[in-house]
């Protein structure tokens, strides 16, 4: 016996693509690691402030998701979303993909 929720695909459609987006790259407004963006808050801050209170707001809800994200160890599977790793891997992308080209430009040459 099938069960269909077994093979539904999840569809996380772009306005969660957009609040992931925006979860991960949001920086701390204030505080000891103000500037610092969200994914990158040390896990015990972010227990320190499971412990008090999330503030109000966006924000609280923010760190209460990214509490629960890296308590559970998928803080990994969010990195490529930094914009800065996203443009490094553009980058990376984009030379290699010249790198290529100059290999196949060479070889018609012989």
């Amino acid at each position: 016996m099938s069960n269909d929720k077994e093979h539904q695909e999840i569809d996380f459609g772009s306005q969660s693509k957009e609040e992931l987006l925006l979860l991960v790259n949001t920086q701390m407004p204030f505080g000891k690691y103000a500037g610092t963006k969200l994914l990158n808050l040390p896990e015990p801050y972010l227990v320190w402030f499971h412990k008090k209170g999330f503030p109000s707001g966006k924000l609280g809800e923010q760190l209460a998701l990214m509490y629960e994200i890296k308590l559970n160890g998928l803080e990994p599977l969010l990195q490529p979303l930094l914009y800065e790793n996203r443009q490094q891997t553009r980058r990376t992308m984009s030379i290699q993909a010249d790198i290529q080209q100059m290999k196949s430009r060479d070889k018609n040459r012989y």
